[in-house]
């Protein structure tokens, strides 16, 4: 019996991330010579609701002054949470943080930035709303924000070197959300006892290539990142490749996911529809492109296309 009790003990001690389906994304903010800002959103494959105190978003960064020299900044009704049918349920209070002195980092340059961390911060809601199964939260608008780290007499803070950086992300429509590896997700799976999150892409629990990663910890950097998802529109993976008549007028785009290693994706092309529901869209399509990007991110023509979620 006590070797079966100590058995059991090590595997649960073996176990890295948790297998609960959810999955984080990050947006891009202008950039503050004096603060660091996140936003996030963060969807609930689950087939329950999943109460928001229950999860936290922590970032690196690298600082030389004191931690008590800082302060955050937070607004109520800043994040809000919608269902899965994208009708808003609640509006959020302001998020709390708790930033710990960690041990330095210096992960070398991973796409574009050099990645070093001697802190962390754990960014998590008080609050008892849930956010719905198939649901997600959300800044309310593209300038809004989880909230902003400065120092108290606005001294410098330098992102460029911080291993959860935005900076080369700054190619982003402020309104598209995309994986990012640097920060990650934990879930609380007893009283004061977090898990690292394994991210997943959706509901049937295919697995997110780039869930976050601690300082160092990836097996191997990405070599380019994934393409930013759209905003509210949704399409349904595609395996088929058509192409009609292609207009020489401004175009809408958006894209799916064809395989499940990300690698090939279908941009199907529209005229600007007044509405953007997928039933709208469809009776819209002008040209439809299967592009193989290798893990690349779209740039130029394509640079202001996100990959829809299916």
């Amino acid at each position: 019996m006590k070797r079966l009790i100590l058995a059991l003990l090590l595997i649960m001690v073996a176990l890295p991330v948790l297998a609960v389906k959810m999955n984080l994304q990050i947006y891009y903010r202008d950039k503050l010579s004096n603060a660091l800002e996140y936003a996030f959103r963060i969807d609930n494959y689950e087939a329950t609701p999943i109460l928001i105190s229950n999860i936290k978003v922590r970032v690196w960064f690298y600082e030389t002054r004191l931690i008590s020299d800082m302060i955050w900044a937070s607004k109520s009704n800043d994040v809000e949470a919608y269902d899965s049918t994208d009708k808003r349920t609640d509006k959020l209070d302001a998020f709390n943080v708790n930033i710990v002195q960690d041990a330095s980092n210096d992960c070398g340059q991973w796409n574009g930035v050099q990645r070093k961390s001697n802190m962390y911060m754990d960014i998590y809601y008080t609050g008892t709303q849930s956010i719905s199964a198939g649901g997600y939260i959300v800044p309310k608008s593209n300038n809004d924000i989880f909230g902003n780290l400065t120092y108290i007499d606005s001294g410098v803070m330098n992102e460029a070197d911080d291993y959860s950086s935005t900076l080369n992300l700054d190619y982003l429509d402020k309104m598209q959300s995309m994986d990012y590896p640097y920060v990650v997700l934990y879930y609380q799976v007893s009283a004061g006892v977090w898990q690292k999150v394994a991210e997943v892409q959706d509901s049937t629990g295919n697995p997110d290539l780039y869930t976050g990663q601690e300082p160092c910890n990836t097996i191997a950097p990405p070599s380019a990142l994934p393409t930013p998802y759209s905003v509210g529109v949704k399409c349904a993976v595609s395996a088929t490749y058509t192409q009609t008549e292609k207009l020489s007028e401004v175009m809408y785009g958006v894209g799916s996911m064809n395989d499940s290693v990300n690698k090939w994706f279908l941009f199907n092309f529209y005229k600007k529809p007044k509405a953007s529901t997928l039933s709208t869209l469809k009776t819209q399509l002008i040209w439809s492109e299967m592009t193989d990007f290798g893990y690349t991110a779209p740039t130029g023509t394509y640079g202001v296309i996100g990959r829809a979620k299916p």
